[in-house]
């Protein structure tokens, strides 16, 4: 199993010659041929068989390390989410010692959780987190658990200005979970959207009172 955390040290390298404008779309599956398929694989080998209670802090961090990396195929973030107790482990981990790319991949697992109480309370601490992309996806995900909560966070969302010009995508998220909530304030929101008037938002705005009269 420690051949995994070989693989992740060797890819640390290689990751670091890579410039940053580079790393752009699946950038990391360009990793020396099938060395990014046998890193996945050993990934999927360690988390099947390794017992999640007994990993050290250090472990943690490496398996978050590795799932950022992944944030275009989502592919492995996608096999954490098939054993609902790993990820409510590493979900809560996360919040600690994770960085955004793992974060947001995570909260939107969080949405098909079994557990969902657990997913709707580490949902509603992700919403809070400082990352603008990390708490916009958590939103949604909250939305789509059907959470009480969620109209409250689409209120302290939307009055965000810390974002600069991706308050508009804040608010975005917010006309999305209010749809998806079937919320009675949906219609309040594109009142504002419409006020709003930015290109995007206006668009969605729109889109979503469409699918509303439908």
């Amino acid at each position: 199993m420690q051949d995994l955390f070989k693989k992740i040290t060797d890819f640390k390298k290689w990751a670091s010659q890579i410039p940053a404008e580079r790393r752009i779309l699946e950038w990391e599956c360009n990793y020396d041929g099938d060395r990014w398929g046998m890193l996945v694989h050993l990934f999927e080998e360690f988390i099947s068989h390794s017992d999640f209670n007994l990993w050290e802090t250090s472990t943690i961090e490496q398996i978050l390390y590795i799932i950022a990396r992944d944030n275009e195929t989502e592919y492995l973030s996608s096999c954490i989410a098939k054993q609902d107790e790993l990820l409510l482990f590493l979900a809560e981990k996360a919040l600690e010692i994770g960085e955004p790319d793992a974060k947001w991949q995570l909260a939107v697992k969080l949405q098909g959780s079994k557990n969902s109480a657990k997913a709707s309370a580490l949902l509603e601490t992700y919403v809070e987190d400082e990352d603008e992309y990390v708490n916009r996806r958590a939103l949604m995900a909250l939305a789509s658990l059907h959470s009480d909560k969620t109209e409250y966070y689409c209120q302290i969302a939307w009055d965000r200005t810390e974002y600069g010009e991706m308050q508009e995508y804040q608010r975005i998220a917010v006309l999305h979970a209010l749809y998806s909530l079937k919320s009675s304030l949906l219609e309040k929101y594109i009142t504002k959207a419409k006020q709003d008037g930015r290109k995007y938002l206006l668009e969605n705005a729109l889109e979503i009172e469409s699918k509303r009269r439908q």
